[in-house]
């Protein structure tokens, strides 16, 4: 087995977390908004910090834990109408540049959120409103899910390598069966 499906397979059960809790984060949502709803027209008694609660830690957990998850099936949206009409190792080599790029970029969102969080742990950070939150747990959700995604990008980059130097598309599943990312995805 190579390091890098190693580090896919470790990766993928990490992703798997983070989908779960995102739609964990999801259910709860959709939870408190009809108790926060029903709560305020049938008994005139809202649920309170629902509304923060849902867009501080909530709302952020459903968008950042599912990113990573979604580049591994590829379902972040994508328009490659010319890169379909270029050579196939042309095509793998500016896909190489794009998802080293958008590792790099996420990476650097995962560092910098971490260290927001860190320092509003250490600053005691709460926010305002009818019920004040922490801070520190909204940004080291998007550290985490900015990492995890930018690992996966540098994976992908990783297995399309050996399809630019052979001219050939990816042949290998992933570990989850899933094709290997192909940067000419007809259809999308």
């Amino acid at each position: 087995m190579t390091p890098v499906t190693l580090i896919d397979r470790a990766v993928q059960r990490l992703e798997a977390l983070l989908d779960g809790a995102a739609m964990l984060a999801l259910i709860v949502m959709m939870l408190l908004t009809v108790a926060d709803a029903g709560g305020r027209y049938l008994f005139a008694s809202p649920v309170t910090g629902a509304y923060e609660i849902t867009e501080f830690y909530l709302m952020i957990a459903v968008v950042f834990f599912g990113l990573a998850g979604t580049e591994r099936t590829n379902g972040h949206v994508r328009v490659d109408l010319v890169l379909a009409m270029m050579p196939p190792r042309l095509r793998f080599g500016l896909d190489t540049l794009y998802l080293l790029a958008a590792a790099v970029l996420f990476g650097l969102i995962a560092w910098k959120a971490g260290d927001t969080a860190w320092m509003n742990l250490k600053a005691n950070r709460w926010t305002g409103g009818a019920m004040p939150l922490p801070t520190a747990p909204s940004w080291a959700i998007v550290s985490l899910g900015a990492g995890v995604l930018s690992l996966r990008l540098v994976l992908r980059a990783c297995l399309l390598i050996p399809a630019i130097i052979t001219d050939q598309p990816p042949a290998a599943p992933m570990s989850d069966g899933h094709a290997t990312p192909s940067p000419a995805r007809p259809g999308r």
